[in-house]
């Protein structure tokens, strides 16, 4: 697809020989819940910057799993990668993020290519030659990541960020904390004297290593807005603040569905059914579909008739 702006591709089964989804100069648009197999790339964009998301995506068994092509201030969020011979994901852009996947059996998990001002963060990458491979990619920001039994975790560890830009706070071994956190390293055997969950030694560039693998640490939410202090971190928003814009709408809210936390766009209608932002957020609706419960009636209309909507966010469906 090209110029595909606000596009949503969800919900498909992909048994691919080349490349299964594709975009090119597209923005804003949702590639969510798809499982995908086989073929050369699996998700594929091209040229296409500024608040694409690539969530919740199940795939396995191709050559490569994601791929951002001169594609900058993208999101690639939650999705599983198993199997992807050559990359797992490979990120030829800026200002990106990859955060919470689980990327197992790879050549390398993700290839960072002429890259710059990425943040890596909440992955789990393991079992592959290398966990994060560098080519010409300086001034990124890796951290609290799981790197588990991978030949090499990292190729180089000059040039590139490995600990958070803020302390976090956080609860380990029953005790409540506040650290900048680096990344698990499964090598690593150095000491925790104070148990607090980071080493006592660094490891190479990381001068704060996590001990423990990155679930063992219970991240808190200090203004309660849905997002917890690390998520804050990557997404730039106010730590103490719940609605950093101040639009009305919390900001985990508005990560949630890839809106704006830094400009007001309350009264907005990004699916164009009749309810803005605010509306949607209140209503507890999905600000993305026009159809949130998928019953082929349209929210404006259930909302207006007072039908029940009840769902489980963010592929909500009616219980009538």
């Amino acid at each position: 697809m090209q110029y595909s702006n606000k596009t949503i591709v969800s919900n498909n089964s992909v048994i691919s020989e080349n490349i299964g989804i594709s975009l090119e100069y597209s923005s804003s648009s949702r590639v969510y819940y798809n499982t995908l197999s086989g073929g050369t790339s699996s998700i594929e964009l091209r040229y296409s910057n500024n608040g694409n998301v690539i969530k919740n995506n199940d795939i396995r068994d191709c050559l490569y799993g994601i791929n951002l092509y001169m594609s900058s201030k993208n999101i690639i969020s939650h999705n599983i990668l198993v199997n992807t011979s050559a990359r797992g994901i490979i990120i030829s852009s800026t200002k990106c993020i990859v955060y919470a996947n689980y990327i197992d059996l790879s050549s390398a998990n993700i290839l960072l290519e002429d890259s710059q001002l990425c943040i890596i963060v909440g992955n789990t990458l393991q079992h592959s030659t290398y966990g994060i491979d560098f080519n010409n990619a300086y001034n990124n920001s890796i951290f609290f990541n799981n790197f588990i039994s991978n030949t090499y975790h990292v190729n180089q560890f000059t040039g590139n960020i490995f600990v958070s830009n803020e302390s976090i706070s956080y609860t380990y071994g029953g005790n409540d904390w506040s650290n900048r956190t680096g990344n698990h390293w499964s090598k690593y055997s150095g000491n925790d004297t104070n148990g607090d969950g980071i080493g006592d030694v660094p490891y190479q560039n990381d001068t704060m290593p996590l001990i423990d693998k990155i679930e063992q640490y219970i991240i808190h939410d200090i203004d309660n807005d849905g997002l917890n202090d690390i998520e804050e971190d990557v997404f730039g928003t106010n730590l103490t603040n719940m609605d950093t814009d101040l639009d009305g709408i919390p900001d985990g809210w508005e990560v949630l569905y890839g809106l704006n936390p830094f400009e007001d766009n309350s009264l907005e209608d990004w699916d164009s059914d009749g309810i803005t932002n605010i509306q949607e957020y209140i209503y507890n609706t999905d600000p993305t579909s026009s159809d949130t419960d998928f019953d082929r009636m349209p929210d404006y209309w259930e909302i207006q008739h007072g039908l029940c909507l009840l769902y489980t966010s963010p592929s909500p469906r009616d219980r009538g």
